[in-house]
Parts: structure tokens; C-alpha cells; sequence
């Protein structure tokens, strides 16, 4: 059955998850009449009322109970972002429902969840029927569809999962799943509790469907269960954000953007798998400055770039946008700035971009920043074996800006305060250009075989630190230093200005 998605968009707040064909099973902790204190359904519940049953809003009667006092979650006031939601303890609260049939053989499954956990669970279990456990926890987070089939995605957190919106979407068609967080589609990852890939349908039934446990054998819930909603077939990406919408609206959270550049998006879907966010004019900043990368012909020659600003934590400022994630040696939250970037102390911190210096060809490479504060001592640095031969680096000392590429000689030039981009880029064996203030400058040097070691940010790889702030970095193939500074430039004043 197609949905009129039109007519969804004009429900506003009056959205229904009914209106969604394929609804089974809709467990919603914001309605206290849909709770009841008893497993008979009597015995209306108030904050602080112990909670025996819950009714399925979908229509399908998969109503799940408890018939052990002790093994009741509670209703608990400001649970949720200051709303009152179910609650588990973590110890032995868990809802189930016998001869649950509604995920069982079936070519689509989409559940989605707004719920927390501080330790090692599982959120819910078709168990002997279908066996498709939804959103287990442990060293990464699983969903499963057919005993050990399925899908695994990292988490930040070993065993804890944030507070939010978590998307489990099934297409047996094509053998495929996806997790998302808060709209965000997460990375895949390999993990021991699914070590085969997605079935075509979910296993037969019946089965025992539980909601905050593994079946109340172990792996409780601790934490909210605030909403739980489950479609039986495959949720279009259209229809899904709808869902997702109401239950952040609902809720009180904000989803990832969404954005038009499939780049640009993976690297916004990686920064909330780090555990962070960001907001969405910085989002489009990002699409627009990948976009324009593409466009321009240079975005191949980039093979490890970071955007040191924009996203909301550190944790998000070091998932890479190409290569490899940098290795953090020292930095702590308070040296970030989301506006203006990451800053040295010029004593014991530094970045390593686990790029190798030589990984770009000798007559064929490029390194560039954006240098967003001075700060004093020891300026900023970006270097691979500075002063060794074959080095490539831009670094600032007392005001001088020193630039060399595959070079032991440097060139210097009295930009070092000047903030904005810089950049070298070498494309021939006679001579390099270097990129400061707008203006490109030629720096006559012939090359040397690369320096065997990895290019460092903020320190020379030896004894020297540098103090000021920087916001992006690239490391590559050979290019304009023009296109990219453009391309730099507006990314961060747009990032700048999104306050």
C-alpha cells in the first residue's frame, strides 16, 4: 500500500504513526492511559506507578505485560528531556507477549525506538519464533532479523547508548539493513553476535516478544523505553524521517541534517556515530564545500582532510572527512572551539594525521590549513620531518612563516600572523607554489625523495609545539591552491557565522 506523503507533511504535530501502512506494534510511555498497573489492564498508573501492561496503540493487540510486581518498569517524571516516560531498572524489569506471530516470515521490518541504556541489553527479542533481537548492546550495537542474521554498527561508548532515536530498517529484497541514530545512518562494523549478513525474511514464528530484555533472561534495560513503534514491511527513507520527525519533535531532540552531497552526508552520519552532532547550517556549509570540491576537480587529491570545526564536540572535529581518523595526543574538549577550531598549548599536544608524508607521489603532492587565531609561542605547524630531507611543512616561528616541500631547505616569508589559509602544493621537480593572504608565491627548490614519517599538526615531531588554532587541514595529490583556499575559506566563514 503507497502512502500519500503529502498528506502526511500536512499533519504537523497532528502526525499519527498509523498513517504509515504496516504498523504492528506502537508502545507509546508519553499516553499514561495506555498503561496500566495490573497485566490484566486495570489499575490506572501516575508518576510513580509500576507498570504491569502496555497497550499497543497500532490496533494489532500486541499488548505486552508483566505478572511479577517486582519485574515492572515505572512511570518516572522528567525521564526524557523533562517528560515523564517508562522507565527499566536494568535488573529484571522486562514486557512480553507469548505467540507473538507480527515479525515472523516477513520481506521488510522497520523498528524504531527512543530509549537509553547504561549497560549491557538487549531492547527487545522475538525469542524461538523469529529470533530477531532489536538493538543488542555490547561492544557495538546489533540488530538482527533471523537467528544470527544481521547487521552491527560502532558505538562510542562500550556497552551505553546515548538517549535518542534508533531506526532498525530490513529489506529482504536485497538482503540489506541499516541502523540509524537520530536519523543518522551508522557505519557498519563486524561483530561475533552476527556472523552471517542479512537474510531474505525473518525467521518463522511463533515466538515470545519482549521489550527491555533478552526475553527476562538477562541483558536488562537500564534506562527509559519512551516509545517503540514496529512496521512490518521496509520503511522508504521518506517515510522513516517522517517517524523519526514526530518522535523528535515529540521528544524534544534534534535529528542529523540531511543534505544532497552522499559524501558529505557519510561524513555528518560519522560524526554522530562518534557520540557527537551538528548543527544544520554547518551541515550545509560541509555539502556545499564537498559539492564545490567536486565541481572545481580537486577533491580526488585530497586523501586525508579533517574539519577541525562545526561539529558540537571534539570527538566530532576528529572524525575525518577523507582518510584516516587523526591520532588525538593530548587535546582535552577545552582546547576545542567549534567556531574557530582546535589550539595547541606549544608544549605537549599535537595531532597525527596517519597520512604518510610519501604516500603522495614526490613531484605530486599538497599540504594545506586554515589557520583560525594566533596565540604566540610556537605559532602553528603542520610538518614531516621538519628540517630533515625530503620534508614538507608549514609552520610559524615569531612571526615568520617557514614553508618547505620535499625539501631540507625552507622558504620564509614574513605571513606567519596572518590568519586564513595556507597552503603548498608541488606539481614539478623544479620549483613549488605556496599559498598565503590570497596570493600564490613560487618558491624555486628542487625536490628530494619524501621523508619517511607521518604528516603531524601542531608539533615538528620532535621538541617543537606550536600555541595557535587551527580549523581544517588537507593532505594530498597536487592542486590549485586557489580552488581550495576559495573552497576553505567560505567553509569555515559559513561555519563561523552559524551562531
Amino acid at each position: 500500500m503507497a502512502i500519500n506523503l503529502r498528506a502526511v507533511k500536512t499533519l504537523g504535530s497532528n502526525f499519527d504513526p498509523r498513517k504509515i501502512p504496516g504498523l504492528v506494534g506502537w508502545y507509546d510511555s508519553a499516553d499514561l492511559t495506555s498503561m496500566a498497573e495490573n497485566d490484566d489492564g486495570t489499575g490506572s498508573v501516575s508518576i510513580g506507578s509500576t507498570v504491569g501492561y502496555w497497550k499497543d496503540k497500532s490496533g494489532s493487540n500486541n499488548h505486552v505485560t508483566q505478572s511479577t510486581a517486582d519485574n515492572r518498569p515505572t512511570v518516572t517524571a522528567s525521564a526524557v528531556n523533562d517528560k515523564t516516560a517508562l522507565v527499566f531498572d536494568g535488573s529484571n524489569d522486562t514486557l512480553e507477549r507469548s505467540n507473538y506471530t507480527d515479525q515472523s516470515g516477513l520481506t521488510g521490518l522497520t523498528r524504531i525506538a527512543l530509549y537509553s541504556t547504561s549497560q549491557n541489553a538487549q531492547f527487545s527479542r522475538d525469542l524461538s519464533g523469529a529470533d530477531t533481537p532489536f538493538l543488542v548492546s555490547s561492544n557495538t550495537l546489533v540488530s538482527r532479523v533471523a537467528g544470527s542474521n544481521g547487521i552491527a554498527v560502532s558505538i562510542p561508548t562500550t556497552n551505553s547508548l546515548t538517549l535518542g532515536i534508533y531506526s532498525s530498517v530490513f529489506d529482504g529484497s536485497d538482503q540489506t539493513m541499516k541502523i540509524n541514530f537520530l536519523g543518522a545512518t551508522l557505519p557498519t562494523t563486524t561483530s561475533p553476535f552476527v556472523p552471517s549478513p542479512p537474510s531474505s525474511t525473518t525467521g518463522a514464528g511463533p515466538g515470545t516478544l519482549a521489550i527491555g530484555s533478552n526475553n527476562g533472561a538477562n541483558q536488562f534495560v537500564d534506562g527509559p523505553i519512551a516509545e517503540y513503534l514496529v512496521y512490518n514491511r521496509t520503511l522508504n527513507d521518506y517515510e522513516l524521517r517522517y517517524v523519526e520527525e514526530y518522535l523528535a519533535k515529540k521528544w524534544g531532540f534534534t535529528l542529523a541534517p540531511k543534505v544532497s552531497n552522499a559524501e558529505a552526508q557519510d561524513y555528518i552520519n560519522r560524526i554522530y556515530a562518534a557520540g557527537s552532532s551538528i548543527d544544520t547550517t554547518a551541515a550545509n556549509a560541509i555539502n556545499d564545500f564537498v559539492t564545490g570540491c567536486q565541481n572545481d576537480g580537486i577533491w580526488d587529491s585530497i586523501k586525508a582532510c579533517c574539519i577541525l570545526c562545526g561539529a558540537n564536540s571534539l570527538a566530532g572535529a576528529l572524525v575525518p572527512l577523507v582518510g584516516a581518523t587523526p591520532t588525538n595526543n593530548n587535546f582535552v574538549s577545552s582546547d576545542y572551539d567549534r567556531l574557530t577550531g582546535l589550539k595547541g598549548d606549544g608544549n605537549t599536544k599535537s595531532l597525527d594525521s596517519n597520512r604518510a608524508n610519501n604516500a603522495d607521489p614526490q613531484d605530486d603532492n599538497h599540504n594545506a590549513i586554515y589557520h583560525s587565531a594566533n596565540a604566540g609561542v610556537g605559532g602553528f605547524q603542520l610538518t614531516a620531518g621538519n628540517a630533515a630531507t625530503g620534508s614538507n611543512a608549514i609552520l610559524r616561528s615569531t612571526g615568520t612563516l617557514q614553508v618547505r616541500n620535499r625539501t631540507a631547505a625552507g622558504t620564509n616569508s614574513a605571513f606567519g600572523t596572518t590568519l586564513g589559509f595556507k597552503g603548498i602544493s608541488r606539481s614539478a621537480s623544479a620549483d613549488y607554489t605556496y599559498r598565503v593572504g590570497s596570493t600564490d608565491y613560487t618558491a624555486s627548490s628542487v625536490s628530494q625523495t619524501p621523508f619517511n614519517g607521518n604528516v603531524i599538526l601542531f608539533s615538528d615531531g620532535n621538541t617543537g609545539y606550536g600555541s595557535d588554532r587551527l580549523a581544517f587541514y588537507s593532505i594530498g595529490e597536487s592542486l590549485d591552491l586557489a580552488l581550495l583556499d576559495n573552497r576553505v575559506s567560505a567553509l569555515i566563514t559559513a561555519i563561523q557565522n552559524s551562531v
